[in-house]
């Protein structure tokens, strides 16, 4: 009498509803994600007539509704601002950098004069102010 060898059977996971449900999850989390912007400073511009689209410039001076005074993201004391200014100057090539003022739409007209006057008295003559676009 002959035996019969069983035939071993090799277990075979099936792939394909687990790449479906990786597949789900990734999706999921794609929608489900929010994408936060870099934080800056909260300052309301004021409404300007005419508008020109400038470059990015490596100096800008940003004063805050409360009169903060930023010099590239980093608070200024008013006393200190032409030593920054000037110690910002020797650290870059190109002597003649244009400065980019914001000016919080709140700011007294007097903080505004003053921080232009210290940037002149530094050697900065290409001052840009930043204004909104007025909505019609």
């Amino acid at each position: 009498m002959k035996i019969r060898r069983r035939l071993k059977r090799t277990a075979v996971a099936d792939m394909t509803p687990m790449i479906d449900i990786i597949f789900q999850l990734v999706i999921f989390f794609m929608i489900s994600s929010v994408f936060n912007t870099a934080p800056g400073i909260d300052i309301e511009l004021p409404q300007g007539e005419s508008v020109q689209t400038m470059e990015i410039t490596p100096l800008v001076v940003t004063i805050t509704g409360t009169e903060d005074i930023y010099l590239n993201k980093n608070l200024i004391p008013f006393n200190s601002l032409k030593e920054a200014l000037q110690d910002y100057k020797e650290s870059i090539d190109d002597k003649t950098t244009n400065v980019v003022l914001k000016g919080d739409k709140d700011v007294s007209y007097g903080t505004f004069v003053q921080v232009m006057g210290v940037l002149r008295s530094t050697g900065y003559s290409q001052i840009n102010m930043i204004t909104d676009t007025k909505q019609d």
